[in-house]
């Protein structure tokens, strides 16, 4: 049986391992460089540190919303905690960075806040409905692209899937689960058949890169609604899953069922790692406020910085602001997650 207690597993580990995964690929990326690393570089290739990290957070989210899901008191109840663990913190960010920007960019202050690209850019603050990554004239000169915030494509993503999961309580069926379940089976064989055709054209959107996240967060969350359970006596299995991955990266049935297994199984288990956020959880701070901020060091040091210096000056700010925004902000709005129900 899982606890979901966080004292009680390593999923809050694991998150702070993929989060600071996004950073320190970034801090590649921005810079148009490749990460590399060492023996490993050698013996597997250049490893894919974002779609590891990605692969994380999708799976464990799929495995946690469907938990939370099925344990709200109703739809509203179950959309509200999801509001309040996005959006409090996403508005903040959205109107800092229109605001914060407004002094490095190339328009004049008066051209900056009469475009209505400043405006629109508050946009963000429901991703659901699709992101703008630009602000006008900001880091218009950075090396590789003048994007002030893109790891926010993954909240579209996201906040579509907590909808998609959110309709469980749309049907008085008893057993819905077992409608999501076979729904579930037939959407995963339409997408192995889909990628298994020579000509994807007509389904590019199932073929594309951020469908894969989908498949991972639909079949984590199938992995809960299953009842599949997660005892510690699996390692043996676990560990030829392991291998195999190794092995047989590329393969589909790796990215989206294999691998957020895996995720999943050692996030259920108590271990050393357990406890981590005992002083708040600093990751998803981290995760929305690292790439304007690698951004900013970029526009700065005017393209000449190294990735471990961009690395160590991204964490210097964001570790103790996604400290105190959990304990002053981020955990405040939580507290109201039973006041509608």
């Amino acid at each position: 049986m899982v606890s979901f207690h966080r004292n009680k597993n390593s999923f809050d580990f694991l998150r702070l391992v993929a989060t600071f995964g996004i950073v320190y690929s970034h801090s590649y990326h921005l810079l148009n460089k490749e990460p590399t690393f060492g023996f490993v570089t050698d013996i597997f290739g250049i490893l894919n540190i974002d779609f590891f990290a990605l692969t994380i957070f999708f799976s464990i989210s799929g495995y946690l919303i469907a938990k939370s899901a099925d344990s709200s008191k109703s739809s509203i109840h179950y959309f509200w905690k999801r509001l309040l663990r996005i959006q409090p913190l996403l508005i903040f960010c959205c109107i800092f960075l229109i605001i914060s920007c407004s002094f490095i960019s190339n328009l004049s202050t008066i051209e900056y806040f009469t475009n209505i690209n400043t405006w629109t850019y508050l946009r963000n603050i429901f991703p659901l409905f699709g992101v703008q990554f630009h602000l006008p004239g900001v880091f218009e000169n950075n090396i590789i692209e003048n994007g002030v915030n893109g790891t926010l494509w993954t909240l579209i993503i996201e906040e579509r899937l907590y909808i998609l999961i959110g309709i469980i309580f749309l049907f008085p069926i008893k057993k819905f689960k077992y409608v999501y379940l076979g729904a579930l089976l037939i959407l995963n064989i339409l997408f192995f058949w889909v990628n298994s055709l020579s000509v994807t054209h007509t389904f590019n959107y199932v073929t594309s890169y951020p469908f894969q996240f989908v498949m991972m967060f639909i079949n984590a969350s199938a992995i809960y609604f299953a009842k599949i359970p997660l005892a510690s006596n699996w390692k043996k299995i676990i560990l030829i899953l392991v291998v195999f991955s190794i092995f047989f990266p590329g393969l589909l049935i790796v990215k989206v069922w294999i691998v957020p297994f895996i995720t999943i199984w050692f996030g259920a288990q108590k271990s050393i790692f357990t406890n981590v956020f005992k002083y708040g959880d600093i990751t998803y701070c981290t995760y929305i406020f690292s790439f304007p901020i690698q951004q900013f060091f970029i526009y700065k040091y005017n393209n000449d910085i190294s990735p471990e210096k961009l690395l160590l000056l991204t964490l210097l700010v964001c570790v103790p602001l996604a400290y105190f925004s959990y304990n002053y902000f981020e955990k405040k709005c939580l507290s109201f997650k039973n006041k509608v129900q």
